[in-house]
C-alpha cells in the first residue's frame, strides 16, 4: 500500500514566460531549460567533433534529440518521480546500510573470528575436582569422611588426566 506524501506541495516550480523581449510559446520551467542546456552543449560538441557542419539545414539534428531527451527526463516516470530523481533514489537505496542500530549503521563483517581462553586458579580447579570426586564417591556408597580424606588426591589425579589444551 502506497501512502501519498505531500512534500512536493512546498516546491513551487518557477516558470519563464519570456526572455527579455522574446515571448516564449509556452511557459517553460527553469529546470527544463537547465536540462536542455546540459544535454545540448555536449551533444553539439559531439556532432562537431564527428564532423557535421553547424548550419541551418541541420538545425533539426541539433535541436530535436536534445529537446526530446529533455522532455523525457523531466516527465514523471515511476512513483511520481522524474528520471533523475528516480535514479538518485535507487542509487541511495543501494548505497545505504541495510541495518541501523541507534540511528547509526550497523557495520559487521560477514565472518567473525572469536577466540577465548579459560583461566582457572589452582584452588578453583582443586575444588571442582574434589566436588566431582565427592559426587562419584557418594554414588558408590563411600562415607563422607573417606571422601574428605581422598578428595585432594583424587582431585590432583583428575586434574592431570583431564587437562584441556589451551
Amino acid at each position: 500500500m502506497d501512502l501519498p506524501t505531500y512534500t512536493n506541495i512546498w516546491r513551487i516550480e518557477k516558470r519563464l514566460y519570456k526572455l527579455y523581449d522574446f515571448r516564449l510559446p509556452m511557459p517553460l520551467p527553469i529546470n527544463w531549460i537547465a536540462v536542455f542546456t546540459g544535454i545540448t552543449l555536449p551533444y553539439v560538441v559531439l556532432l562537431i567533433a564527428i564532423g557535421l557542419p553547424f548550419n541551418h539545414t541541420l538545425l533539426w539534428l541539433y535541436v530535436l534529440p536534445p529537446g526530446l531527451l529533455t522532455w523525457l527526463t523531466t516527465r514523471p516516470v515511476i512513483e511520481g518521480k522524474r528520471l533523475p530523481e528516480l535514479v538518485e533514489s535507487q542509487v541511495r537505496y543501494l548505497t545505504e546500510p541495510r541495518t541501523w542500530v541507534r540511528l547509526t549503521p550497523l557495520a559487521e563483517k560477514d565472518q567473525m573470528v572469536l577466540s577465548a581462553r579459560v583461566w582457572r586458579g589452582r584452588q578453583a580447579s582443586e575444588r571442582a575436582a574434589a566436588a566431582v570426586a565427592a559426587a562419584s564417591a557418594a554414588s558408590s556408597g563411600a562415607s563422607p569422611e573417606a571422601v574428605a580424606v581422598t578428595g585432594g588426591a583424587v582431585a590432583r589425579r583428575g586434574r592431570a588426566k583431564s587437562r584441556v589444551p589451551a
